[in-house]
């Protein structure tokens, strides 16, 4: 039997993959908040100056007015701003 030997190999990958920032972890609640999701929804459902915005969710809207929907029990806004489409111009 004779000696093997092994070396340690880092790719250019590697190394690019040590330098970026780790990933966030997505969490059920905010760190120095003490609400979790099943309070915020009790919470919303309430909260008597938010009556408007349940009766507006899941109903069709214009382009750039706020549309309001539901994500797990949470009520959520969410506005689409209008793109305008990038022209080609021929010279």
């Amino acid at each position: 039997m004779g000696i093997e030997e092994c070396a340690a190999v880092q790719t250019r990958a590697m190394v690019a993959n040590e330098k970026k920032p780790p990933k966030l972890l997505k969490v059920n609640s905010v760190p120095g908040w003490d609400v979790g999701p099943d309070e915020i929804k009790a919470k919303q459902k309430e909260d008597d100056s938010l009556k408007k915005y349940w009766a507006l969710v899941g109903k069709p809207v214009e382009m750039g007015k706020p549309q309001f929907f539901l994500k797990k029990g949470i009520l959520y806004r969410n506005i689409q701003v209008r793109r305008i489409p990038m022209r080609k111009y021929s010279w």
